[in-house]
């Protein structure tokens, strides 16, 4: 996958947020909320999380990119994070979405992720 495959909105009339995919996730905020969402065995998942959590989780991700590490944003999404690439995870460590094979898990370089510079 390239950073071309970055897909970025044009900002929203409504609030002014850019919404974006990457793989197979896709991203958009309002006021309070930050809404993931992705498909896996064809069917459609989504996932909120208020916004003042998902920017926190969001900046320590930016922070570990230098090293490796996981930043949970919360019990259903987060990242792992290794010397040049990254795992983006939606329900990998969660008990129910794994036991019910809902999860997903996917790698980029890090140069491709969302929050990189």
């Amino acid at each position: 996958m390239s950073v071309t495959n970055i897909i970025s909105s044009t900002p929203s009339i409504e609030n002014g947020y850019c919404s974006f995919e990457l793989g197979s996730f896709s991203f958009h905020r309002d006021e309070y909320f930050a809404h993931i969402s992705w498909v896996v065995n064809g069917r459609g998942m989504s996932h909120t999380i208020s916004a003042d959590v998902f920017l926190r989780a969001l900046m320590r991700d930016v922070a570990w990119g230098f090293f490796y590490g996981r930043v949970n944003f919360d019990n259903v999404f987060g990242t792992t994070n290794h010397y040049g690439q990254v795992d983006m995870f939606a329900g990998s460590y969660n008990g129910d979405l794994k036991a019910k094979n809902l999860d997903l898990l996917e790698t980029f370089d890090t140069h491709q992720s969302l929050w990189a510079g």
